[in-house]
């Protein structure tokens, strides 16, 4: 039965390796053991994904075939769904923009995709929204103040809320790394913006929400003007307060680890260590009376760029 289900991803220094990018992996807590689940229709890196209604929803990102061949980030428009009762893979229409690097949320039954890269240098500043009943996208006439990717972003108390990132000012080619902190209230259908910044600026970090709090782990952070260095920052929103208090700092420092609650236990998966080039294969997690993070079984491989889904329990 599938219980964390890690999707796609790639190993920098072997990308003659395509078919893991394809890969579905299943990490059975009570077993603590990984297993092959399924293969994805295409290979991706640097996507999304979410799971709702008993279906993993996979969104956007890049094919690793592609970015081996053209040795750059190939944003892709293309979605996948896969229904876990029937073990069926379908289609979904393609989403108006090319995506890689964005973020995605579940809220109120409907699909959130925020931010990203395309093709160019440009990062978008659109939401769009996916509403599983009708099959249909739609994009939101509120966007973002300005282009924005690598960012967190989770939902907390009925809004989408986002942070750090690397962010992009109109007419402007240069990426600015950033510590907002902003949220939207889908049933104003207005951001709010700068509420409450991260202690430190940082990009490619994770946000979730776990014991009624926001959680903010790892990413990059600035070293100095020049160079960024992977963190191993854990840090908690107090919500009554409006501030971020320092949280169990993760065992080693890492960038774009997939991060999500699976009964009770708030997992965070992989990443990636740019200071040794290396993917880490390192899965954690902190139980709610830990003062430091456990250790989990390992990925089976050294995977970057992966995204990964909580299947809730079924009672």
């Amino acid at each position: 039965m599938a219980a964390i289900l890690v999707t796609g991803g790639m190993n920098p220094n072997n990308l003659h390796t395509i078919g893991i990018g394809g890969a579905l992996l299943n990490y059975d807590p009570k077993e603590d053991k990984w297993t092959r689940y399924g293969t994805l229709p295409s290979p991706r890196h640097n996507h999304s994904a979410v799971f709702w209604d008993n279906c993993l929803y996979i969104i956007g990102g890049c094919n690793p075939l592609e970015t081996l061949q053209q040795k750059r980030y190939v944003a892709l428009r293309s979605c996948y769904k896969l229904d876990l009762a029937t073990s069926q893979w379908s289609v979904l229409r393609d989403m108006k923009f090319r995506r890689h690097d964005h973020g995605s949320v579940v809220l109120d039954g409907q699909i959130y995709v925020i931010g990203g890269q395309d093709n160019g240098e440009r990062l978008s500043k659109t939401i769009e929204v996916y509403a599983p009943k009708t099959g249909k996208w739609k994009v939101l006439p509120s966007e973002m103040c300005c282009g924005r990717k690598a960012m967190g972003s989770t939902v907390f108390e009925g809004k989408i809320w986002i942070g750090g990132g690397l962010m992009q000012a109109e007419k402007e080619t240069t990426l600015q790394v950033v510590s907002h902190v902003d949220c939207y209230d889908p049933k104003q259908k207005r951001w709010t913006f700068n509420l409450c910044s991260l202690p430190s600026p940082r990009c490619y970090c994770s946000l979730a929400v776990w014991k009624d709090r926001i959680y903010c782990i790892g990413g990059l952070i600035l070293e100095s003007r020049e160079k960024m260095r992977p963190t191993r920052e854990v840090w908690i929103f107090n919500d009554e307060t409006q501030t971020w208090i320092e949280g169990p700092p993760l065992p080693v420092p890492r960038m774009s680890c997939a991060t999500l609650v699976y009964d009770g236990l708030l997992y965070a998966i992989g990443g990636f260590d740019p200071e040794s080039d290396v993917a880490i294969r390192n899965v954690n997690y902190l139980s709610p009376a830990a003062t430091c993070w456990e250790i989990a079984a390992p990925l089976p491989s050294h995977l970057f760029g992966i995204a990964a889904v909580a299947v809730p329990q079924m009672d």
